[in-house]
């Protein structure tokens, strides 16, 4: 397990000032989002991160015991499998992970009276509603098994307690997690070898900075938020406008962009799991309630994305 600073009571010491911060579990706390929430976590709240090598979540046992025998102050559960195509084709693994497991943290969790943050998606919502972009209120309809295993988790963790938040994400990018690409840092590589781009003009979404999110969560957690929120980019754009402003960020000219719609960019790929073309959700009760300078527009993102990107 591993916690910074050290537990006291497996014979560790850790000073003064420590002993007064509340503690945060971190369940997927190495992950594209949990790792950037560590980083923001650290210096206000002390750590404990729980990985795959520390705890097997398909193992109820071992998921139960983790939560007792920490009992933190607040849990984030940033683990499970984030990618839709991973979960179409594991649909068992995918709601083991996203809605089981989380399933025995909440329980225990509610035993103790200790918080439970669960991250979420857009993807519970199918996005095919053109006329106005989703609301937290908004009953969840996904279309694909990743949406529909973060839905179960999502009732799940709010009917455990009333003390639980469900924090929904939307296209998470980061400029320098080293495990795995995102969207964004494959355009900037197809940008930077101008290589032929095919973005979307008739879609709406609103992804979200990691850092950003990061701010979010942690803002989340301080104020011990409950229910539902959705983070992403404070304005809606398409995948076209998002690749333009990218370019013109990077500097590049005249890039290789071949704009299509969503329907043509869908039917060129078979093995694509299902997914909704107006998938942007409203962040204005976050903003309302945790104030504007947190979550940042699109323009803002993509700035503070390329300044911090690791060549």
């Amino acid at each position: 397990m591993d916690s910074r600073p050290f537990d006291s009571r497996f014979g560790n010491s850790y000073s003064w000032f420590n002993l007064h911060m509340e503690r945060v579990l971190v369940f997927g706390g190495t992950g594209l989002v949990g790792s950037g929430v560590v980083q923001r976590l650290r210096g206000v709240f002390e750590i404990t991160i729980s990985t795959r090598k520390d705890v097997n979540l398909e193992d109820e046992i071992a998921t139960r015991h983790v939560v007792r025998d920490i009992h933190p102050d607040h849990i984030l559960y940033a683990a499970g499998i984030a990618r839709i195509n991973e979960a179409e084709r594991e649909p068992e693994k995918a709601f083991a992970l996203n809605a089981k497991s989380a399933m025995w943290i909440a329980e225990e969790s509610a035993k103790l009276g200790i918080p439970l943050h669960y991250l979420s998606t857009n993807a519970v919502f199918s996005g095919s509603r053109f006329d106005r972009i989703s609301v937290e209120d908004d009953v969840p309809d996904p279309i694909s098994v990743y949406g529909k295993s973060k839905y179960e988790g999502e009732q799940i963790v709010l009917a455990a307690s009333p003390l639980n938040s469900v924090l929904r994400l939307i296209s998470v990018y980061s400029a320098s997690y080293s495990y795995r690409d995102d969207f964004a840092r494959r355009i900037v590589n197809d940008l930077r070898f101008n290589k032929r781009i095919d973005a979307i003009l008739d879609d709406q979404f609103n992804p979200l900075l990691v850092s950003r999110g990061a701010e979010a969560i942690v803002a989340a957690i301080q104020k011990r938020a409950s229910g539902v929120y959705h983070l992403g980019a404070t304005d809606v754009i398409s995948n076209a406008d998002f690749v333009s402003l990218l370019a013109e960020e990077l500097k590049i000219n005249n890039p290789s962009i071949n704009a299509v719609s969503f329907d043509e960019f869908i039917s060129e790929r078979p093995g694509f799991a299902p997914r909704g073309k107006y998938m942007a959700i409203d962040t204005s009760k976050f903003c309302r309630d945790f104030g504007e300078g947190i979550l940042a527009t699109n323009k803002q993102s993509i700035h503070e994305f390329v300044n911090t990107l690791a060549i």
